[in-house]
């Protein structure tokens, strides 16, 4: 089991560090850095989440095996945040769970 969850951990951190070295502001403009910019705001989990679903082009499932949590915590961390930046986008702010 340890060697399981060491396994995981080092999958994690290495799809991370691909994805962060793919998506650097330096490496875009425009709109495309302000949602970079955005994105970057959000809580670890849904950052995470969104990084590794638009991308690294993963599937919800693929996602939850790499974070190390179930496929329905992957989908709430991306509706959460799909919420959050919609609201930022929408010059709201975001709501605060209770």
């Amino acid at each position: 089991m340890a060697l399981n969850a060491a396994r995981r951990r080092a999958r994690r951190q290495a799809f991370e560090v691909r994805v962060l070295r793919q998506s650097r502001p330096e490496n875009v403009a425009g709109p495309t850095l302000d949602l970079r910019l955005l994105v970057a705001d959000l809580p670890p989990r849904q950052r995470d989440a969104v990084l590794l679903r638009h991308v690294a082009q993963m599937t919800e499932a693929e996602i939850a095996d790499v974070m190390g949590v179930a496929r329905g915590t992957v989908s709430s961390s991306l509706r959460a945040a799909y919420r959050s930046l919609s609201q930022t986008l929408d010059g709201d702010s975001p709501e605060t769970p209770a």
